[in-house]
């Protein structure tokens, strides 16, 4: 009887620890991935706060409620009462987003804890902070000296992390990580969202635009290393001269809101519509709009140079075509797709690529094959990550 207890295996566990609610697309990783280690025997769970909201579409795992402390006590007081929550469920895994904490400070001391308490953590950092917080342009050069020692300490405490390219894992091992602690999940698209049964408007019908107008969009942050004020911008006026039936479409919000409303209405007879912020339910119908999507990086930065941009994967799922920057990390989209086009970080590249696109446009817009989009999907990336926290957990 001894002998058998002796050769059963515990069942492995892991909760998912969201800071505000259950959201698709904030939580879409780990949506697909907790059903993923279901398939492989785990238990899995999600932490969510007493208030939170459940907003994704289902759940097939137990969702575990905590209380929040307030700023007097969430630094150290509130890890300590999770760790224990998690010890009182057998819990053995957390998995923790860039998402959910933003604080390199609290995060340091979240994870420190944790780990005290014989609890290991997955680190998907998504934005690794520090090299985010450099690409944003200078700033206190001390803070984020602090920043950036803060978070090497924080990934050798973790014992898995998940970076979404190759050149971002490399960035972070350069800190002072074991290499082996650090693998690559990319992040792609969502094909359950990103396909034409979710196109349910046009966008040139709502812009008061000709079927055949020519529509250029662009939608994110309006952070500044997006390249809006040195790539859209002038475009936008160069453009305008050349070509009589484009139009622009700027979507989104940020740092750089202000500045981009400004300019629009100082150059009122310019063909260019900025709209707000867009839901993500709409977003495949903005793709699915668009004959060409711009999404003009500003390769100055670490960060910048080490990302492929989500869109790039939502534009290749519905047959749109995009133009970005090339760096080492998007030379990764020759391989994938012909819709994607990589040009490099001056107007001259950006304008002829998009004029080439503008005299070949009565091209049949290509919708793809799903298994050509299948090796870059949430779907499958999560299928890759499952088995990585199998072998190394």
């Amino acid at each position: 009887m001894g002998d058998k207890m002796d050769m059963e295996v515990k069942q492995k566990s892991i909760a998912f620890f969201t800071f505000h609610r259950i959201h698709i697309p904030h939580n879409l990783r780990e949506y697909y991935l907790s059903y993923e280690l279901i398939k492989k025997k785990w238990k899995v769970f999600w932490l969510l706060p007493l208030h939170g909201e459940n907003r994704a579409l289902d759940v097939a795992w137990p969702i575990k409620r905590y209380c929040l402390f307030d700023i007097r006590g969430h630094k150290f007081i509130f890890p300590v009462y999770l760790a224990i929550k998690l010890k009182l469920l057998s819990i053995d895994v957390i998995w923790i987003s860039g998402w959910s904490q933003r604080d390199p400070e609290a995060l340091f001391w979240f994870v420190r804890i944790l780990k005290a308490f014989g609890i290991k953590i997955i680190y998907d950092p998504i934005d690794p902070i520090d090299i985010f917080n450099e690409a944003h342009g200078p700033g206190n050069e001390q803070k984020q000296n602090r920043t950036a020692r803060l978070m090497t300490s924080i990934y050798n405490f973790c014992d898995i992390i998940f970076c979404v390219t190759p050149e971002l894992r490399n960035l972070i091992i350069k800190k002072g990580v074991p290499d082996e602690k650090v693998f690559v999940g990319r992040w792609g698209t969502d094909i359950s969202r990103f396909n034409e049964k979710n196109v349910n408007l046009n966008y040139k019908t709502e812009l008061g635009l000709n079927k055949d107008a020519f529509l250029v969009g662009w939608l994110g942050s309006m952070s500044p290393f997006k390249g809006l004020k040195e790539i859209m911008l002038p475009l936008i006026h160069q453009l305008s001269q050349e070509i009589d039936d484009i139009h622009f479409v700027i979507a989104g919000y940020g740092l750089l809101e202000k500045d981009i409303k400004n300019w629009i209405v100082n150059n009122k007879d310019l063909p260019v519509t900025i709209l707000g912020r867009i839901p993500y339910d709409i977003t495949p119908s903005f793709t699915n709009s668009l004959d060409v999507y711009l999404i003009p990086t500003n390769p100055g930065s670490e960060f910048a140079r080490s990302i492929c941009p989500v869109k790039c994967f939502d534009a290749i799922a519905m047959g749109t075509d995009v133009i970005t920057t090339k760096t080492r990390a998007t030379k990764f989209f020759e391989d994938i797709s012909e819709k994607v086009h990589l040009c490099d970080f001056n107007i001259d590249s950006f304008r002829d690529t998009i004029t080439n696109l503008y005299k070949n446009r009565n091209v049949q817009k290509h919708k793809p094959d799903p298994s050509d989009i299948y090796p870059v999907t949430h779907q499958n990336v999560s299928i890759q990550i499952a088995e990585i926290i199998q072998k190394n957990i």
